[in-house]
């Protein structure tokens, strides 16, 4: 990553989980304060994001694997 401190790490993964918990557009409070939260916790306790969030919904990668299917990226040959 380019040149971020580890606080700004440790936010940018907090955010990520809490976008992951939180995904409707509409819920940007709840992610705020999940990551404000999560950030002091994660200092406070020595405890990762993901531990966090797991923690908070124990299914939520399956879920979010349903949700997000990633997408078949398909290469098609140049006709010149």
């Amino acid at each position: 990553m380019r040149n971020l401190t580890p606080e700004q790490i440790l936010e940018k993964r907090c955010l990520r989980a809490a976008e992951e918990l939180y995904p409707a557009p509409h819920q940007h409070k709840q992610v705020e304060a999940w990551v404000i939260w999560a950030y002091h916790k994660c200092l406070r306790d020595n405890v990762t994001p993901r531990q966090l969030k797991i923690k908070q919904a124990p299914n939520i990668e399956k879920i979010s694997a349903q949700r997000n299917p990633r997408a078949n990226v398909i290469y098609y040959p140049h006709s010149y």
